[in-house]
């Protein structure tokens, strides 16, 4: 049985999927697993709904927003559990007050950071639709290719390519953990019903994941390697990556779901408007953790 996993884009988030499928992880586990990276969150959601996808790498948004419609799709293991996104803008922007006006790249209008920008320039007076426009062009590789050519203003760029952007010329005007420290940014999300059906074939994938989250720990050079082939950057700038990815633990070794990162999610989203209250406050129960249990016995 092939399994298909969707991905938001060609980021670091990514890492313990590629070294699973570089270590053998899948082919170990008996299984068969391909992957496609559909650059919209919203996209992936709608894969896991209507069963073209089995697993997404992605926001843990696209299943809060299901459940506000009584959806099965659940989170079954967490990703990263911090931000690592920096606001970058183009050269001329020298403070956030600045974008009064501008074009903000975005993932989509309903997941990702899109919350987060929301979020960081209202505390600088700028509301959104009102004093920006938010643009929906896709992940972060996306934005950088459109960043050099002048189609967007700013946008949140994830290490590394907030490294590339800075050593480009672009402005840095702010780090994300110096307003939201704690942040569920990425997931592994199934649909709950299918994951029941096929249990044995979800645990095994996690366990993979897990074994390849170990693997990427222990073996910077080996992770940077793969890091620089897949999003086509230098090693020197996928090293950086590993060192903050691994370091500021970024990337749970154990693949936990932050429960604090998990409700920020949540009640930023409520106060956007795209989530009724009462589901934000029971993010948790989005939350089937018996599959990662089962894994981490393996």
């Amino acid at each position: 049985m092939s399994l298909r996993v969707g991905l938001i884009s060609r980021t670091f988030f990514n890492m313990p999927l590629w070294a699973a499928f570089e270590q053998g992880f899948f082919v170990d586990a008996g299984l068969e697993i391909e992957a496609e990276i559909l650059d919209s969150g919203t996209k992936v959601t709608e894969g896991l709904r209507n069963g073209s996808l089995n697993f997404a790498i992605a926001p843990p948004d696209g299943v809060l927003l299901d459940a506000a419609v009584g959806g099965s799709l659940r989170i079954i293991a967490g990703n990263t559990s911090k931000l690592s996104h920096f606001l970058i803008t183009q050269p001329r922007f020298k403070k956030i007050e600045d974008l009064k006006g501008a074009r903000i790249g975005c993932l989509s209008i309903d997941e990702g950071t899109t919350f987060v920008i929301q979020d960081m320039l209202s505390r600088h007076g700028l509301i959104f639709p009102d004093d920006y426009i938010l643009d929906p062009v896709g992940g972060a590789p996306t934005r950088w290719k459109l960043f050099q050519e002048q189609k967007i203003d700013a946008g949140l760029q994830s290490i590394p390519l907030s490294y590339m952007a800075e050593d480009a010329g672009f402005s840095n005007l702010a780090a994300t953990t110096d307003y939201i420290p704690d942040y569920q940014f990425t997931v592994v999300n199934a649909d709950g019903e299918w994951a029941g059906s096929h249990e044995s074939e979800t645990v095994a994938f996690l366990a993979a994941l897990l074994k390849a989250t170990d693997w990427v720990y222990d073996n910077r050079a080996g992770a940077a390697d793969i890091a620089a082939r897949e999003m086509n950057i230098s090693t020197d700038y996928a090293g950086r990556a590993w060192d903050d990815f691994t370091g500021r633990a970024i990337m749970p070794r154990d693949m936990s779901v932050s429960p604090a990162g998990l409700e920020t999610v949540a009640s930023i989203m409520a106060r956007a408007g795209m989530l009724p209250a009462d589901v934000a406050g029971r993010a948790s129960s989005c939350v089937a953790s018996r599959f990662l249990d089962q894994a981490r016995k393996i």
